[in-house]
């Protein structure tokens, strides 16, 4: 039998080794809970660094730059100066002059596919009131006529030749 002194010892005894256990399973969740927080910010870490490191890749803000907002310029003569994207989305570019106008343009676009938004055309080296209009088929009509503005002798030597900009803004309906 046992007395009332092992008795009281025996409870004591349970007392701290159910307290020992909650004890365990405190630190087993403050444990899981610091790993799974290290777990997040370690991914978050890695996601963070490989996303700067294809920011600083040249041939990767190329090929985005190209398929976010592809563009191309050319000039007065329908040569293509600078490719950024768009060259792949046209077909042809055809540049006029206005009969009778020594400043107006008329610039056609034919491009591959329809395109579901006219695309932006800007003047580089003058200024121009630009009108657009669709054409037969997938063609686009441009008809630019220049602002007139006094001009001083110093600031009429500008280019010879008319460059262009064109835009696409989304180049193709889907």
């Amino acid at each position: 039998m046992q007395t009332d002194n092992s008795k009281t010892t025996n409870k004591k005894r349970r007392s701290w080794f159910s307290g020992l256990r909650e004890r365990s399973v405190l630190i087993d969740a403050v444990a899981i809970l610091f790993l799974v927080i290290g777990v997040y910010h370690g991914f978050n870490f890695y996601v963070d660094y490989r996303i700067s490191e294809k920011l600083r890749d040249p041939l990767f803000i190329r090929e985005l730059s190209s398929r976010v907002r592809p563009a191309l310029v050319f000039d007065e003569s329908g040569r293509i100066l600078s490719d950024s994207g768009a060259f792949q989305f046209i077909k042809e570019i055809r540049v006029d002059r206005i009969v009778g106008k020594k400043t107006g343009f008329s610039i056609k676009i034919t491009p591959a596919s329809f395109l579901a938004v006219e695309p932006i055309i800007e003047p580089l080296d003058g200024r121009y009131y630009v009108h657009a209009q669709r054409g037969p088929g997938v063609t686009w009509l441009f008809q630019l006529d220049a602002i007139i503005s006094i001009v001083t002798q110093e600031s009429a030597t500008g280019p010879r030749v008319q460059r262009f900009r064109l835009e696409l803004i989304t180049p193709f309906a889907k």
